[in-house]
């Protein structure tokens, strides 16, 4: 990941599955932090409130995935199911 930069976006939960990113970003590494009140998944479009990554609720509550193959992972691919209004932090390389 040497002479990368982090990029951040915060993404907002609808109801059902939100996509992390309507537009093709290729990623080495990405993680998601949990600042909201509420628990959340993580996972592809077919995750649920009981399918996908688990992540706690409450500042400092992360997962990362990678790093990957040279950017061979697209943030159109991640998917987040949580309360509807709650915050995810996304930092991506």
């Amino acid at each position: 990941m040497t002479g990368e930069k982090p990029n951040l976006i915060q993404v907002t939960l609808t109801a059902g599955a939100t996509q992390v990113s309507a537009v093709s970003q290729l990623v080495n590494s990405v993680t998601f932090q949990n600042n909201a009140g509420h628990a959340c998944r993580i996972g592809d479009a077919n995750v649920t409130a009981t399918k996908g990554f688990s992540l706690a609720s409450g500042s400092g509550a992360s997962i990362t995935f990678g790093p990957f193959a040279v950017n061979n992972v697209d943030l159109t691919e991640f998917y987040i199911f949580g309360t509807a209004g709650d915050v995810i932090d996304v930092l991506w390389f």
